[in-house]
C-alpha cells in the first residue's frame, strides 16, 4: 500500500513472498548495478518468508512499480502518493504506486492487482481496459534498490530494518477510466508534471524519503519520459 518500498509495498507484514539471490558472479561485485535485465532470468530462488522477515533480514524479493500517467491535459502527468504519517517506513514521503509480487504472479498480474487494491480499479477489468502495459519492451527489465541496515537517512529504516527489492515496471495510460480510491495508507495524492518531477528528484530527494529511493524514482521518470515521447505515448 502507498507504494512502499518506493513502489513495492502492499500486503500485510505476514504475507509470504518468494526470496531470491543474485548469481555468484554478481554477488562478488562491490556494487550491484541498477539495471538487471541481463541477470533477471537467472535469479536463484532461495525459499520464502514473510514481508517482516524479508525486511528485518534484508532478503532480496520482487515487486512491481506502477506508473499511472494522465495525458488528457496535453502534457504527461504522473500520479504520486504521499504516505500516511503513521506508517513505519517513509512516513509522509512521496512515492509511486507499488506492490509486492506474489509467488507465481506475472508482472502484469501483480500490476493489475495493485491497481485494484491501491487505486480502486474495477476488479473485473482487463489490463487493456485499465490501459495497463509493460513500461519497458522487456518484461524482465528491473530496477534494483538496496537500503542497508543502519541507514538512518531513510525514515523508518535503522539497525533492524533494511531493503533489497527488484522492481518490474508497468505503466497505465490513465484517462479517468475509473474514479481513483485510496486506502488509509495514503495521506494525499497529486498529479506531477513528469518533466518537473525529474528536476524535483534532483534537488529535493528528502521529499521522497531518502536518496536511495529518489535515485530509483529518477530512473522511473526517465523511462516514463521515453515512453511519452515514443509511439505508445501521445505527448510530443
Amino acid at each position: 500500500a502507498a507504494g512502499h518500498a518506493a513502489g513495492g509495498g502492499g500486503g500485510g507484514g505476514g504475507e509470504v513472498l518468494e526470496i531470491f539471490e543474485f548469481p555468484q558472479e554478481m554477488r562478488k561485485r562491490k556494487k550491484t548495478p541498477n539495471h538487471l535485465a541481463e541477470y533477471s532470468d537467472v535469479l536463484i530462488p532461495s525459499g520464502v518468508g514473510t514481508i517482516n522477515d524479508l525486511h528485518t533480514k534484508q532478503k532480496l524479493h520482487r515487486a512491481v512499480r506502477i506508473h499511472v500517467v494522465d495525458q488528457t491535459s496535453g502534457s504527461g502527468k504522473l500520479l504520486m502518493l504521499q504516505r500516511a504519517p503513521g506508517l513505519l517506513t517513509c512516513p509522509m514521503a512521496w512515492t509511486l504506486v507499488g506492490e509486492h509480487r506474489r509467488p507465481r504472479e506475472t508482472v502484469l498480474e501483480a500490476c493489475r492487482r495493485g491497481l485494484v487494491e491501491e487505486l480502486g480499479a474495477p476488479k473485473r477489468a482487463t489490463a487493456q481496459q485499465l490501459g495497463l502495459s509493460m513500461l519497458s519492451s522487456h518484461e524482465d527489465d528491473h530496477i534494483y534498490m538496496e537500503i542497508q541496515k543502519g541507514n538512518n537517512t531513510c525514515r523508518g529504516f535503522g539497525e533492524d530494518r533494511g531493503e533489497r527489492q527488484l522492481f518490474s515496471m508497468c505503466i497505465v495510460d490513465y484517462s479517468q477510466q475509473w474514479p481513483l480510491a485510496f486506502d488509509n495508507e495514503v495521506a494525499n495524492h497529486k498529479w506531477a508534471e513528469v518533466s518537473a518531477l525529474a528536476h524535483d528528484l534532483e534537488t529535493k530527494a528528502h521529499k521522497y524519503c531518502c536518496s536511495e529511493l529518489a535515485g530509483t524514482f529518477k530512473t522511473s521518470v526517465a523511462m516514463v519520459l521515453r515512453w511519452l515521447d515514443g509511439p505508445a505515448g501521445g505527448v510530443r
